[in-house]
């Protein structure tokens, strides 16, 4: 049957962010004006056809819903993404996310955390210089 995934993230992306994933990352807001298919359809190639290729999932597994929000900000001229969910992290689909975003990730110290199904603590997320670490700075 599989283990479930957990990631909570909590982020500022530069005003430069990859217009192909901005565009991605917006359709998810959209929510019933917008088709599954139609997500997928812009995934990042590195996503395509992985659970993550739509932002979206959950389980009984964890008690909190789904959620996701998407948006730019005119006053800091950047994009906040906001997000839970979880999912079969089979492939690793959560570390390659982060990844694609890591270089537009803005924010410095902590973004939010993942949890495996059968752990009672998360693995915190930081991010410092644009590369996400689980270790915090000056410790």
């Amino acid at each position: 049957m599989g283990m479930y995934t957990e990631l909570y993230l909590g982020v500022e992306l530069s005003k430069d962010t990859d217009e192909g994933i901005v565009k991605w990352l917006s359709l998810h807001n959209k929510g019933d004006e917008i088709t599954f298919s139609d997500i997928r359809l812009l995934a990042p190639t590195e996503l395509a056809g992985t659970r993550l290729d739509v932002l979206s999932g959950s389980s009984y597994y964890f008690d909190a819903l789904p959620h996701f929000q998407f948006e730019y900000d005119d006053i800091s001229k950047s994009y906040h993404l906001t997000l839970g969910l979880n999912i079969k992290n089979y492939s690793n689909e959560i570390d390659t996310f982060l990844k694609i975003l890591e270089p537009y990730i803005t924010s410095i110290g902590h973004i939010g955390h993942t949890r495996y199904e059968e752990e009672e603590v998360p693995t915190l997320l930081y991010c410092y210089d644009n590369v996400i670490t689980t270790t915090p700075k000056n410790v």
